[in-house]
């Protein structure tokens, strides 16, 4: 009963991505983040609290907390459900207007910046610390359950079960028998026919969009009330997507009764399976069962390198002076805080987009393949204390490849925003393996895997006497040779046949593209790529790691917006977004809390938001970033003064 009722919670977050999809055809990552958003603005009216306080006080000097002592709890939910909708509003004025006839995968990937940029204006609205949510909702264990039944259940559970159920029924009604609700059908049906007879698709959308508000503020109501609201709850996006893997994407009835079956497995596997193996099986159970449901019930081309040649000339010139300039001039904090992670992160950033630029099959598990590298490199290295660093880390990409092969099996089946929430289970289980398989780090007391001293061809690259120009040069040079390698790779025949299986996979596999191959071997790369950057990342860089930590959920969004910034499908795209997004916490460190004197999270919240930003009006603008800008520039330069 318990597993029903927690799968009634997760219905409740499901709700809202299976509203939006049916109506847009868009998958709404940011759907956690809304449930947030609504209860921080709830909260912040109960308690009276003035908006952007601790911004105002920050840059402005005025300190004013509050206006007063907050207002009734039902004045503070009307006023929330009047900010959803014009939130809503807002978003499909400024995100999904510009967006329209755009390819599924762009909005979904809009949605997560629109993800980011929700989470820093919440907090910079109102603040990061905790806060106790109170609605009246009764609190504590049923006395009636208990004494008639011997059952412990939380009234609060069965609360949002009810509240679950009438918000399903009221659902259900409004697009059964309301002239909105039959639009609404009819736009989730066919858009062109509907467009065709009259109905406004943005005036759908507005719709759309402020009920999947209200749910929203009813699931952050629920979750906010039980658990507090924190910035966590935005994680409750990731439970949902189970439920909509299980249940279907455009299903009501589907999303209750694939929260109910993830609910009642998670509890009885957690019973059952959860003492033989240490606990901890909720975190990755749902997305496991999903994975496996999908397998059996699933739902740009060749250029040269430098086409004129000042691009030539530039390319050597920038290589000579990072090789024979700035290492005579390098720190330590050059090389930790700048050039190591620009490094490391190309590498990522150039696997990454091997698989999502260049082939199609979006991957959202970037972090748990760096994370097999990492424990890799680490296993050969307290292994074989003989063997040479370069030796380790191609080891440790091979091993990441083959663990690639297996994950990418799913890819065969599905695609899309499908395969990226199905390479969310890669992501969760990796991080839940290294946790509780004491082998991979030589069952340590602590979990924590470090990085013993070793050496290439005499120098040392690892460990705390390792010389800043050596590791430099070392990271400098897997860059070099990998990008080398990848950049010729997708010009070959593999390479059209990534891009043949992207364009249009159907009119690949008929003109003798074999899709098996080509998506297995872009997995396969891809990983072999993350890999090395992950062993490097540990290794050279880190020198210590725990993979809740150094492997998070956050590493696998920080690739992708590298390149989407920098450029899906383009190699110099990968490492101009790697340097990006490095760059950019030094430049708002250096300028906000340096310069300006601003709080540190101020800062950080504000670069979040910079970032979401970005990543849609990349989209919205130029979707291949900042490297298709740069070939734009030169075109132009090439013509001018001549228009065209």
């Amino acid at each position: 009963i318990s597993g029903l009722l927690a799968g009634v919670m997760y219905a409740l977050v499901a709700l809202g991505f299976v509203l939006i999809f049916k109506a847009s055809g868009i998958f709404n990552f940011a759907q956690g983040v809304l449930a947030l958003f609504a209860a921080l603005t709830l909260v912040g009216f109960q308690t009276g609290q003035v908006p952007f306080a601790h911004l105002l006080e920050a840059v402005f000097g005025l300190h004013v907390t509050h206006w007063g002592d907050g207002m009734p709890t039902l004045l503070a939910l009307l006023l929330s459900l009047f900010v959803m909708i014009g939130l809503a509003w807002l978003i499909v004025k400024i995100v999904l207007r510009p967006l329209v006839n755009q390819e599924g995968i762009i909005l979904f990937m809009a949605t997560i910046g629109l993800a980011f940029v929700l989470e820093g204006v919440g907090d910079l609205m109102w603040g990061a610390n905790v806060k106790r949510l109170d609605v009246g909702l009764p609190e504590g264990p049923s006395d009636f359950l208990l004494d008639h039944t011997g059952m412990f259940i939380e009234k609060l559970e069965i609360s949002a079960a009810v509240v679950a159920i009438i918000l399903v029924a009221s659902l259900m009604l409004f697009s059964q028998y309301t002239k909105m609700g039959r639009a609404l059908r009819a736009v989730a049906d066919d858009h062109q026919a509907a467009l065709s007879v009259g109905i406004s698709l943005e005036t759908i959308w507005w719709v759309v969009w402020s009920i999947s508000g209200l749910v929203a503020l009813v699931a952050g109501v629920m979750w906010g009330a039980k658990s507090g609201v924190q910035f966590s709850l935005s994680l409750i996006a990731l439970k949902a997507l189970p439920v909509l893997m299980l249940g279907g994407f455009t299903s009501i009835p589907g999303a209750i009764i694939g929260g109910l079956m993830i609910g009642v497995g998670e509890k009885m596997f957690e019973f059952y399976i959860g003492p033989m193996i240490g606990g901890a099986t909720e975190n990755w159970f749902a997305y496991m069962l999903a994975l496996l449901f999908l397998l059996f019930r699933p739902q740009g081309l060749f250029q040269e390198t430098f086409p004129i040649r000042l691009d030539k000339a530039g390319f050597w010139l920038s290589v000579l002076v990072v090789i024979f300039v700035i290492p005579f001039f390098l720190n330590d904090y050059w090389e930790k805080a700048v050039f190591l992670p620009f490094f490391i992160y190309a590498i990522a950033a150039i696997g990454l987009n091997i698989l999502t630029g260049y082939c199609g099959q979006v991957s959202l598990g970037t972090g748990g393949f760096m994370a097999v590298g990492a424990y890799s490199s680490y296993k050969f290295m307290t292994s074989f204390p003989t063997l040479d660093m370069f030796v380790v880390i191609i080891l440790s990409g091979i091993v990441t490849a083959l663990v690639g092969l297996i994950f990418g099996i799913p890819s065969l089946r599905i695609k899309g925003f499908y395969l990226a929430v199905a390479t969310l289970a890669s992501q969760f289980f990796l991080v839940w393996l290294f946790n509780k398989w004491e082998w991979t780090y030589n069952y340590s007391a602590t979990g924590q895997i470090t990085a013993p001293e070793r050496d290439f061809m005499g120098v040392v690259v690892t460990g705390a006497y390792s010389a800043p120009w050596a590791t430099y040069l070392f990271c400098f040079g897997f860059l070099f040779i990998f990008g080398w390698m990848a950049r010729n790779l997708v010009r070959g025949h593999i390479g059209r046949s990534w891009m043949a299986i992207r364009d249009m996979d159907i009119a690949a596999e008929i003109i003798g593209v074999n899709p098996l191959k080509a998506k297995l071997s872009a997995f396969a790369i891809s990983s072999f790529y993350i890999g090395v950057a992950g062993a490097l990342y540990f290794s050279v860089w880190l020198g210590a790691a725990e993979p809740t930590e150094a492997f998070s959920i956050d590493k696998s969004f920080d690739v992708l917006f590298m390149i989407i910034i920098g450029g899906l499908g383009s190699m110099t795209g990968s490492i101009v977004g790697a340097a990006f997004i490095v760059l950019l916490p030094v430049i708002f460190k250096t300028l906000l809390v340096g310069l300006l004197g601003w709080p540190t999270d101020i800062a950080e919240f504000t670069q979040i938001i910079l970032v979401g930003s970005l990543i849609i009006f990349f989209l919205i603008k130029e979707p291949h970033g900042i490297a298709a800008l740069w070939r734009t520039l030169k075109q132009k330069l090439r013509l001018w003064p001549f228009p065209y």
